[in-house]
């Protein structure tokens, strides 16, 4: 999950498997320890203060999970800062970003900073997982050698019944999930006449046009912008 309170809820509707706290661990703090230990939650530790603060308010009694920095920038302990790490991990990973394009730069660059990071916890942690494929991985697999080195898979989108990228076939999946919206009125629009915000929408039709409020926004996910 991405969140403590989403583990929460899972814990509240009865799941009693491991759940993985993704996002939410910065700053690591020891009320985060705490309901770790209290609802057996597995934190990922993506940054060195949170790394080094984990390790001052446990106690080796709470499992957890290290992200790599291997070129995205975004979240992830840096590769040289490893040797900081003072406890056995759950399972050391990394996130790519642009696995739809394996042959881009950036993505051979982070293959083969991950494979050094692997070979890293391999032989100092050999029961850890080792994990970096997304969705966008699975669908490109023949172009990832390294992933048949991995023992677990991040599949995120494609839970969801939708197609990593364009261009390539659904092969099998299934949509989970529709949006949909009642109308609440029914506006004819002159030849000329604008609608909403900004007047982005000017009607063309010399016969004038009908359009259709639906009852969504931003609030519920929708873009302004659209």
């Amino acid at each position: 999950v991405a969140t403590f309170r989403e583990a929460l809820e899972l814990r509240r509707d009865g799941i009693n498997g491991r759940i993985i706290v993704f996002s939410d661990c910065a700053p690591w703090t020891s009320e985060k320890a705490a309901l770790c230990r209290r609802e057996r939650l597995e934190p990922v530790l993506s940054e060195v203060l949170s790394l080094l603060e984990f390790q001052k308010t446990t106690r080796g009694d709470i499992e957890a999970h290290i992200e790599v920095n291997t070129g995205m920038n975004r979240m992830g302990i840096p590769a040289d800062s490893l040797s900081l790490v003072r406890f056995i991990p759950k399972s050391v990973f990394t996130h790519l970003a642009d696995a739809d394009n394996p042959k881009a730069k950036l993505t051979r660059q982070q293959i083969k900073n991950f494979e050094d990071v692997a070979s890293w916890a391999r032989s100092k942690y050999p029961r850890a997982d080792l994990h970096f494929a997304n969705s966008s991985t699975l669908w490109n697999a023949k172009q990832y050698p390294l992933l048949k080195q991995m023992s677990v898979v991040r599949p995120g989108l494609s839970l969801y019944g939708v197609r990593p990228f364009d261009g390539t076939q659904d092969r099998g999946l299934k949509r989970v999930m529709e949006f949909s919206l009642p109308v609440l009125n029914r506006v004819y629009l002159e030849s000329g006449d604008q609608v909403g915000y900004g007047g982005t929408y000017t009607c063309r039709k010399k016969s004038g046009e009908w359009v259709s409020i639906l009852g969504g926004g931003y609030a519920d996910g929708v873009f302004r912008s659209l």
